[in-house]
């Protein structure tokens, strides 16, 4: 089952990639889509002559089309599939972490003793009303003076067209985490690229800026890191 979740976080990986450029403002990954699309229905029509209507096709070997196209379509549930899960691939080892130890109020800015790097996937903010979703950038965890988680991320935002900038926003961006916003925590596994499963928490929460459910992935490079988190996030630091 692992080497299923590898394989899906490197498509993921690949995937987000691919949709940060574009050609015709049209996003390279949507356009892998297209080309899998026109490749199956151009080749059914010649399946269908060749064993449906029985009658001769251009394509010397049907059958080998016919895998080829079988191959064709697994790719493009796969990679579509991965797309709208907004190439997060989580696998939950432990359930929601909430049940066992309730989130507090606010929490002391002593309780973060050292800084905490880790990758997250969200929505960010910037100052000026702009917001962007992030997949798996590297952010720093601090806690503000009223007592409320922020991630911070100074991140490339640049937005282009063949190669030109239209748009490089500049600034830190920020997800701001307030304790009593917290609905869930759950423990578990990312799958992102190839450098294996990094342990990871997944958070549904109210966001701060719009009031709507959101969900934030926390991936660490290491196991200690994660319980420092998870401590950090419970009132007692009972669940490690």
């Amino acid at each position: 089952m692992q080497s299923v979740y590898s394989f899906l976080g490197l498509v993921a990986s690949v995937n987000e990639r691919m949709s940060r450029k574009s050609i015709n403002f049209i996003p390279y990954n949507q356009m892998i889509t297209i080309v899998l699309m026109i490749v199956i229905m151009i080749g059914w029509l010649d399946i269908k002559i060749a064993f449906l209507d029985n009658r001769q096709t251009s394509i010397d070997q049907p059958i080998l089309l016919a895998w080829i196209l079988t191959m064709c379509a697994i790719t493009l549930v796969i990679w579509n599939w991965v797309y709208f899960l907004q190439y997060v691939v989580f696998q939950k080892t432990q359930s929601n972490l909430l049940t066992e130890s309730p989130f507090p109020v606010s929490v002391q800015r002593s309780s973060l003793k050292s800084e905490i790097y880790l990758r997250t996937t969200s929505r960010f903010e910037l100052k000026g009303n702009l917001s962007r979703r992030f997949v798996n950038v590297t952010a720093k965890l601090e806690i503000t003076k009223n007592g409320e988680f922020v991630l911070l991320s100074k991140t490339d935002a640049l937005t282009s067209f063949i190669n030109v900038k239209l748009l490089e926003p500049v600034g830190l961006w920020y997800v701001l985490l307030p304790p009593k916003n917290l609905l869930s925590v759950e423990a578990g596994l990312q799958y992102f690229g190839m450098g294996g499963p990094r342990p990871a928490l997944r958070i549904k929460h109210i966001s701060a800026a719009n009031k709507k459910k959101s969900v934030t992935i926390l991936s660490f490079s290491n196991e200690k890191e994660r319980k420092k988190v998870i401590n950090l996030l419970t009132r007692n630091g009972a669940v490690v």
